[in-house]
C-alpha cells in the first residue's frame, strides 16, 4: 500500500523547515485556498514572509495570530518580524507582551535577547541567553547569540570556545 500524499499544509511545513520561504508560503497559500483549517498555518505565512523580506505583510499576519494566540512564540516571531523591519517600538511592545504572558518562558527570552541585540545592550542579551541555555544547553541559536554577545563584549576567547560547542 502507498502512503498517503502530503497535503499541501505538510509541503509548507516541510518547507519551512527547510528554509524554502517562497515554497512554503505558495503551499500554505494553497491548503488555505483548498479549506485547510490547521490553525499553525497563518503563523507560517507569517514567518515565510519575515524570511522573504515582505515585512509589512508578515507583521499584519503575526499581529493577527498573536491576538488570537498571544503566545511566547508567536510574540518572539513578530519580535522578529518588527526588528527586520527597523520598528524597534513595536518589537518592544511584542516583547512586553510575551513578558506578560510568560516572563520566563524560552521563545520570551529570545525575544528579549533579540531586542536587546539590536540596541547593543549586549550585557542584557547575555542574561537571557544564558537563562535559555541553561535549560536547553543544544538550542544552537541561542548558543551562536551568546556566543556574539560575549565577543561584543570583548570576551573573545569566551565567545569563540562557546562557538566550539554550539
Amino acid at each position: 500500500m502507498n502512503p498517503p500524499r502530503p497535503t499541501a499544509a505538510d509541503r509548507a511545513l516541510e518547507d519551512i523547515r527547510d528554509g524554502r520561504w517562497a515554497s512554503a508560503l505558495r503551499n500554505a497559500d494553497v491548503a488555505l485556498a483548498e479549506g485547510s483549517t490547521e490553525a499553525w498555518l497563518p503563523r507560517l505565512r507569517g514567518v515565510a514572509l519575515t524570511n522573504m523580506g515582505r515585512l509589512e505583510e508578515a507583521t499584519g499576519i503575526l499581529e493577527t495570530v498573536a491576538e488570537e494566540d498571544p503566545s511566547p512564540v508567536i510574540l518572539h516571531e513578530l519580535t522578529a518580524a518588527r526588528i527586520a523591519g527597523d520598528d524597534l517600538l513595536g518589537a518592544r511592545r511584542a516583547v512586553n507582551r510575551a513578558v506578560t504572558v510568560d516572563a520566563v518562558a524560552a521563545h520570551t527570552r529570545r525575544a528579549a535577547a533579540l531586542l536587546a541585540m539590536r540596541n547593543s545592550d549586549w550585557a542584557a542579551a547575555e542574561t537571557e541567553l544564558r537563562a535559555v541555555v541553561t535549560d536547553d544547553q543544544f538550542d544552537i541559536e541561542a548558543l551562536n547569540n551568546l556566543a556574539i554577545c560575549l565577543v561584543q563584549q570583548g570576551r573573545s576567547g569566551e565567545g569563540m570556545q562557546l562557538m566550539g560547542h554550539a
